[in-house]
């Protein structure tokens, strides 16, 4: 089940009116949906890290040094 489901389960069951269960399931796809955007962010920084790395290894990008 998911975790959308298992709270509308328990939403319903503590008498919630449906204006107050829509308004609560938008609050938690912002949330849901906000986790996945760090997550890639996180992805996308840990990648430039990355390559800043190696460039300093290999002695800069070579691309931008004349190609030697």
């Amino acid at each position: 089940m998911s975790v959308i489901a298992a709270a509308l389960k328990l939403m319903r069951a503590d008498g919630m009116d449906s204006d107050a269960i829509v308004a609560a399931v938008a609050e938690m796809e912002r949330e849901m949906t906000s986790g996945v955007d760090r997550a890639a962010e996180k992805r996308r920084e840990w990648d430039r890290e990355g390559m800043r790395k190696q460039r300093n290894l290999s002695g800069g990008n070579r691309w931008k040094s004349g190609g030697r």
